[in-house]
């Protein structure tokens, strides 16, 4: 893409021919899919968790091996995300798309055919790695393609994409597991994978040579002067997951709530994550980058806050739904501040270590708060982080997302 566009409609008009709008077209559905791809890691097998714990025994090393066989994906994606942003540098967005998109349906699919758990363990790392690649590889396209308020409603529209797929996936797979065993909901890694290459090759346009050079050392300054913004990104990750760690730890507490119950309260700060992901774009045009900011920190601080203030369920869920929302315009807000503060010869690197910090961040996050939570109960964590929060919201008022200059070079 040879120049970067302020719309989606001046984006899709600067193809000469019906054949080059449609391509374009295309080309932005390939720029807010590739989170899908990380999503579907964990909800094709979600629902079939038990019959895979089945078929591996009956005892405490059979669930933890079924436990492993989900999340040794994201052990690939921290170690993919670098790699990535360096093979785009070098290869260029294209070639990179088609070579992790056949690897990653191939290692997806392997769970078809695998017996051993150690065979099983080794391709979710390639699925892993292959997800993380994929997912630099259209947010960097999105960076080189939109500017401005464009990029801020691509992004937006990049995590409603993200957040619906992982819902209708998480359905699709229970619905194939029930009729087909567990092994089936294999095959849409597969099917997914061959879906979008088939797209990639009709959309997506071989940049120049010149422009996939790598530059080492203005790079490597360039992502360290990034650091403020990814310590954020892990922060943030490491809070919003607990609305899936600590959440049904404090709703059974305190209202001895059955799964069914947690389901839907969860569930409703799922969807409220994707409705405000919608609307990023607008708001972000709207409001400008240091009101964003402290919007987004002020929503998640007010779900924490209404989650560690009440004791009633249905406070409980509006805190989710407020705590979901914050989310949803959170991740595509620091996305938008990367991609504002790279170059175009550091964007793929930059874009490449997101999902090992969002990764990080969520597996960090029962170790962080481990203490807190122990020691203040669930309430008194909640609210503490909360005002932790909304302080970090005046202070974002002021200053926006902290920004570091990079020294001259010598």
């Amino acid at each position: 893409m040879a120049s970067q566009s302020a719309g989606l409609g001046e984006y899709v008009a600067q193809g000469t021919t019906p054949v080059a709008r449609a391509r374009r077209m295309l080309a932005i559905f390939v720029m807010t899919a590739g989170g899908c791809f990380t999503g579907l890691m964990t909800t094709a097998l979600s629902p079939s968790m038990v019959a895979i714990k089945a078929h591996f025994g009956h005892d405490a090393s059979a669930a933890l091996v079924a436990q492993l066989v989900v999340t040794t994906a994201s052990l690939g994606v921290v170690i993919g995300g670098p790699v990535a942003g360096w093979l785009i540098q070098r290869f260029g967005i294209r070639a990179v798309l088609l070579g992790a998109l056949p690897c990653y349906g191939l290692c997806g699919s392997a769970g078809l055919l695998l017996e051993s758990a150690t065979a099983l363990f080794a391709s979710r790392f390639g699925l892993g790695f292959c997800a993380a690649t994929i997912f630099t590889a259209s947010v960097t396209l999105l960076g080189d393609s939109f500017v401005g308020g464009g990029r801020s409603r691509v992004l937006g529209f990049k995590t409603t994409v993200a957040a619906g797929f992982a819902v209708l996936s998480v359905m699709l797979s229970a619905r194939i597991a029930e009729a087909a065993g567990w092994r089936a909901p294999f095959a849409l890694y597969g099917a997914t994978a061959l879906a979008m290459m088939l797209i990639v090759l009709f959309a997506v346009e071989a940049r120049p040579r010149e422009q996939a050079r790598a530059v080492a050392a203005p790079a490597m300054r360039g992502l360290l002067i990034l650091w403020p913004v990814y310590a954020i990104l892990i922060a943030i990750s490491a809070i919003t997951i607990l609305q899936q760690t600590q959440v049904p730890l404090l709703l059974a507490s305190d209202h001895d709530a059955p799964p069914t119950t947690i389901g839907w309260v969860i569930a409703g700060g799922t969807v409220a994550y994707t409705i405000a992901s919608i609307f990023y774009g607008s708001l972000h045009v709207r409001l400008g980058p240091r009101r964003m900011f402290a919007l987004n920190l002020a929503l998640i601080g007010s779900g924490v806050s209404v989650l560690g203030l009440s004791h009633d369920l249905l406070l409980s869920a509006a805190g989710c739904l407020l705590l979901g929302s914050g989310g949803g315009l959170m991740q595509p807000y620091l996305l938008n501040v990367l991609l504002d503060r790279t170059a175009a010869e550091t964007r793929g690197r930059a874009i490449g270590l997101v999902s090992p910090a969002i990764n990080s961040g969520q597996f960090l996050s029962p170790l962080l708060f481990f203490l807190l939570f122990a020691g203040l109960g669930g309430h008194g964590a909640f609210l503490t982080i909360g005002i932790v929060l909304f302080l970090s919201a005046l202070a974002g008022l002021r200053s926006g997302v902290p920004a570091v200059r990079a020294a001259p070079a010598t």
